[in-house]
C-alpha cells in the first residue's frame, strides 16, 4: 500500500450522519455483497431529499454537499479540527484591540459557473449570512464587513473580542453576488442547478428535487495542493440517490447500485456476515469484499422538550406549574432505557450519552449521570402529581398523562419514536405518534416550536464552544429547538462568550450544561452516535472539518487492497499551507 493519510475516520459512509441517517433496515434476505472494482465515483444514498444546500440556509442533510460545493476564507487543516489555515483568504491580521480583522482575498479564484470571485463577493456572502434568519444570533457578532483600503482586502469588525471569533467567521461559505441577488431567498431557494455555484472542489452538475444530486471534480479548483494524492484528486465523482427506505437501500448496496449502507439499513446479522467476509479475506491476505467500519461521532440523540409547552415545559407558567412540568420530564427520563433503543438503532455498537456536549468541547462535564431507568420511579411521580397510570386508576379527577411525541418517518426515526413510545407506555404514559418527513419535521421543531417532545439527533459544533451553548441554549437562537428561555443562562453565555480567561469561560459553560441539562432537564440524552457502516468500495480518509464536522472528498483516496494501516505511513506536516508530503 502506497497512498498515506494523516487521520483516518472510520466510518466513511455512513453520509450517515449528514445525508442518510443511517437508519435501520428490515431487509430480511442475506446480502449477496458485489466488490466494485476500481471506479472514480462514489455513490451514496440519501433518506431525505435536501431542505436546501444554500450555504447561509442550510440544514443537514444538506450539510456534506454544500461543504464541498462552497468554500469558506479558512479551512480546517488536515483533519484537525481546532486548527483553521487560509482558503479563499491567502492570510489575515488582527488588530491589536482584537476588533478588526483584515483578510487577503485570494486572487483568480473562479466560480463554478467561469466568473471569478471578487471581494464583492466575499463582502456580500457575509452580509447575506448575516442577515439570514437561521443565522441571528450567532452572526450578532459581526458589526462590520467591507472592503478594505488595501487592495484585494476585506475587513470584518466584530462587536467585542472573543476566544472563538475565527472558528465562528472562518468557514462562512462564499457564493457569486452575480447569481444569488438575483432571487429573493425568503421567497423561493437557491435549489437550481444554475444557481448551486460555489468555487469548492465539486460542483453540482445535476440537481433533480426528489430523486438525485451529482457532484463532479472542479477542473478550476485553486488550491489542489490540499489534496493528499497530487495535484488532481483521484474521486472525481460523487453521486446521492434519495432512496427513502431502508430494505429498498440494502438492496441498492447488494446490487452494487450504492457503496454503503449504514448501522440501520444493514441489520445485526448483515453487519455480522461482513465482518466475517472482511476477516477472511484479510486472514488469506486479499483485498475484502465489503468492510465494515466504525467511528464515533458528533451526533447526540436526545428526547427533546418544548419548554413553552404547558404541560411538559410550563416554562411561562406559574412555580407550581414548573414544578409538576419539571417532575414530569423526570419521570419521562426515568422510563427510558437506553440500552434498548441503542439495540434498536445501532445494533448496540453506540455510546451512552450524558449531555450533547462532546466530550472534546469546552463546557464538557464528566460525572454527569443520567435518570436512572425505573419505570417504577416513572408511576410514582405520576401517582404524586395527580395522574392515573393504567386505565383501572383514572377517576373524574386522576386522568392519564397524554403526550405527543414528533419524529421524522424514515425507518431509523421511526425505529426510535417506537422503541420509546413503547417504554414510556410501559411506565404509565400514553404516547400519541406524529410522525413527519424530515422537512416537515424541521418547520414545526425549529422555525416554529410546534410540538411537544420529539426525537432529534443533534449535531454540536465540536470545537466551538460558543456555537455549541448558544445555539441550543440561548433563548433567542434560531437553532434552539427547546424554545428554552432560563435568563441566567442566556447571561452566562453572553458572558462567556467574551471571557478570554479558559479557566472562566469553562465554568460558566460547564455551569451551563449543569442548568440546561440536569437542573431544568429540558431533555433526555440517550445515545452518543457511533456510525457503524458496511462499505463495498475502497475509498479511504474522511479529514472532519472544524466548523461543522462534515469531510471533503478531494482528500480521499483509493487503496486497491482495501486496507490502509499505520504501516503506510503519515504524510510529514511542514506547517506551511496545505501541504502534506507522503513518507518515503
Amino acid at each position: 500500500m502506497k497512498k498515506t493519510l494523516f487521520v483516518v475516520l472510520a466510518v466513511l459512509f455512513c453520509a450517515s450522519i449528514a445525508l442518510t441517517g443511517c437508519g435501520p433496515s428490515d431487509a430480511t434476505a442475506k446480502p449477496n455483497f458485489t466488490p466494485i472494482p476500481k471506479t472514480d465515483e462514489l455513490k451514496l444514498a440519501m433518506f431525505e431529499f435536501p431542505v436546501t444546500v444554500d450555504p447561509h440556509y442550510w440544514k443537514s442533510p444538506a450539510g456534506l454537499i454544500s461543504f464541498n460545493v462552497y468554500d469558506g476564507l479558512l479551512e480546517g487543516y488536515l483533519g484537525n479540527p481546532f486548527d483553521l489555515r487560509p482558503c479563499l483568504a491567502t492570510k489575515y491580521e488582527v488588530s491589536d484591540n482584537g476588533l478588526v480583522y483584515t483578510f487577503t482575498i485570494r486572487e483568480g479564484v473562479k466560480f463554478h459557473n467561469g466568473d471569478t470571485m471578487t471581494v464583492d463577493d466575499v463582502v456580500y456572502s457575509y452580509n447575506r449570512w448575516k442577515a439570514a434568519p437561521p443565522n441571528s444570533e450567532v452572526s450578532a457578532v459581526l458589526q462590520s464587513v467591507e472592503k478594505g483600503t488595501a487592495p484585494n482586502t476585506v475587513v470584518i469588525t466584530v462587536t467585542a473580542v472573543s476566544p472563538t471569533i475565527i472558528q465562528t467567521i472562518g468557514g462562512i461559505g462564499i457564493v457569486s453576488e452575480k447569481v444569488m441577488s438575483t432571487f429573493d431567498p425568503a421567497v423561493e431557494n437557491a435549489d437550481r442547478a444554475d444557481r448551486i455555484v460555489g468555487t469548492g472542489a465539486y460542483k453540482v452538475t445535476e440537481f433533480t428535487i426528489g430523486s438525485s444530486i451529482v457532484l463532479e471534480y472542479n477542473d478550476d479548483y485553486f488550491m489542489p495542493e490540499l489534496n493528499m494524492n497530487g495535484a488532481t484528486p483521484e474521486l472525481k465523482k460523487v453521486t446521492f440517490k434519495l432512496i427513502s427506505d431502508a430494505t429498498a437501500a440494502m438492496i441498492a448496496f447488494n446490487q452494487g447500485e450504492i457503496n454503503s449502507v449504514g448501522s440501520g439499513q444493514a441489520t445485526a446479522e448483515d453487519i455480522a456476515d461482513a465482518r466475517a467476509r472482511q476477516k477472511e479475506a484479510e486472514d488469506a491476505g486479499m483485498a475484502p469484499p465489503v468492510r465494515v467500519t466504525t467511528s464515533a461521532t458528533a451526533a447526540r440523540y436526545i428526547l427533546a422538550f418544548n419548554m413553552d409547552d404547558p404541560v411538559v415545559g410550563a416554562q411561562n407558567g406559574t412555580a407550581e406549574e414548573k414544578a409538576k412540568a419539571l417532575k414530569i420530564r423526570k419521570a419521562i427520563g426515568h422510563a427510558v432505557n437506553r440500552e434498548q433503543v441503542n439495540e434498536v438503532m445501532f445494533n448496540g455498537e453506540a455510546f451512552i450519552a450524558t449531555q450533547i456536549t462532546n466530550p472534546l468541547t469546552e463546557g464538557y462535564v464528566e460525572d454527569f449521570e443520567n435518570l436512572k431507568e425505573d419505570p417504577e420511579m416513572t408511576k410514582s411521580i405520576l401517582r404524586e402529581i395527580g395522574y392515573a397510570t393504567s386505565a383501572e386508576e383514572v377517576t373524574d379527577t386522576k386522568p392519564r398523562l397524554i403526550v405527543d411525541l414528533l419524529y421524522i418517518t424514515d425507518t431509523w426515526a421511526t425505529k426510535f419514536a417506537t422503541t420509546i413510545q413503547a417504554q414510556l407506555q410501559s411506565a404509565g404514559i400514553v404516547v400519541n405518534m406524529l410522525g413527519y418527513e424530515l422537512n416537515s419535521w424541521f418547520a414545526k421543531v425549529y422555525p416554529s416550536k410546534n410540538y411537544q417532545i420529539t426525537y432529534n439527533a443533534y449535531t454540536p459544533n465540536v470545537p466551538n464552544p460558543d456555537t455549541a451553548f448558544r445555539s441550543p441554549y440561548y433563548s433567542k437562537s434560531y437553532w434552539n429547538p427547546f424554545a428554552y428561555n432560563n435568563p441566567e443562562v442566556d447571561e452566562l453565555l453572553d458572558s462567556a462568550r467574551y471571557d478570554m480567561n479558559k479557566e472562566s469561560r469553562v465554568a460558566k459553560l460547564q455551569k451551563i450544561n449543569k442548568i440546561a441539562t440536569q437542573d431544568d432537564v429540558i431533555y433526555i440524552p440517550i445515545l452518543a452516535g457511533n456510525s457503524v457502516a458496511v462499505v463495498n468500495t475502497y475509498w479511504f480518509g474522511i479529514f472532519m472539518e472544524p466548523t461543522y464536522s462534515y469531510y471533503k472528498f478531494y482528500k480521499m483516496f483509493w487503496e486497491d487492497d482495501g486496507m490502509w494501516t499505520p504501516d503506510d505511513g503519515l504524510p510529514y506536516l511542514d506547517g506551511t499551507l496545505g501541504t502534506a508530503t507522503p513518507a518515503a
